[in-house]
C-alpha cells in the first residue's frame, strides 16, 4: 500500500472539531437571536452537532484502536489532497464561524447553510478513505444527518426570504 504522511486520527480530530465548531456557532447564534422560534432551532442544531462529534470521537477511537493504516484506502493520494484543501479553504474559515451581535437570523442561517454544505463535502472525502464498510455506513449515516441540517437551515430561510418552499 502507497505510504502517505497522513494521519488518519489527525482527520477525525478535525472532524470532531468542525462539529464543535459548529456547536459553538449554535449556541453563540441562540445568545444574539430573540425570535423564539429561531431560537429553538438554533438550540436544537446544536445539540445535534455534539451528538456528531461524539459519532466521530468514538469512530476515531475504534480506528485508532486497530491498525489506522489498514483502515484507510488512498493510494492516490487523492482523499488527502481533498480533505486538506477543504480544510485550508473553507472548512475551517473563521469568518464562517464568527457571529457579530448585528448579525439577522437570515445572515446566521446562511452561514449556517455554508458551513453544514462544507462539511458534507469533508466528509464525503473522508468517507473515500475508509476501508471498513461499517465506517463507511457510519461516515454516510454523518453525511445523511448533514444533509437534513441543509434541508432544516433552507426550510427556517425559506420562511424568512423569498425562496421556493421546501417539504419538511
Amino acid at each position: 500500500m502507497h505510504r502517505t504522511p497522513f494521519n488518519v486520527d489527525e482527520i477525525f480530530e478535525m472532524a470532531e472539531q468542525i462539529e464543535r465548531n459548529g456547536g459553538d456557532f449554535y449556541r453563540r447564534a441562540v445568545d444574539i437571536v430573540t425570535e423564539p422560534e429561531a431560537r429553538d432551532f438554533l438550540k436544537r442544531l446544536a445539540v445535534l452537532e455534539v451528538e456528531h462529534e461524539h459519532t466521530f470521537a468514538a469512530l476515531r477511537k475504534k480506528i485508532k484502536g486497530a491498525a489506522a493504516e489498514s483502515s484507510i484506502d488512498d493510494r492516490e493520494d487523492l482523499a488527502v489532497t481533498y480533505l486538506r484543501a477543504l480544510v485550508t479553504g473553507t472548512v475551517f474559515d473563521e469568518a464562517l464561524w464568527s457571529i457579530e451581535a448585528a448579525d439577522t437570523v437570515v445572515a446566521i442561517l446562511k452561514k449556517a447553510l455554508r458551513a453544514e454544505k462544507d462539511s458534507i463535502a469533508f466528509y464525503i472525502g473522508l468517507r473515500e478513505m475508509l476501508r471498513s464498510p461499517d465506517d463507511r455506513e457510519t461516515v454516510d449515516e454523518i453525511v445523511r444527518e448533514e444533509m437534513r441540517h441543509v434541508a432544516m437551515i433552507t426550510v427556517q430561510l425559506a420562511k424568512r426570504i423569498a425562496l421556493p418552499v421546501v417539504n419538511e
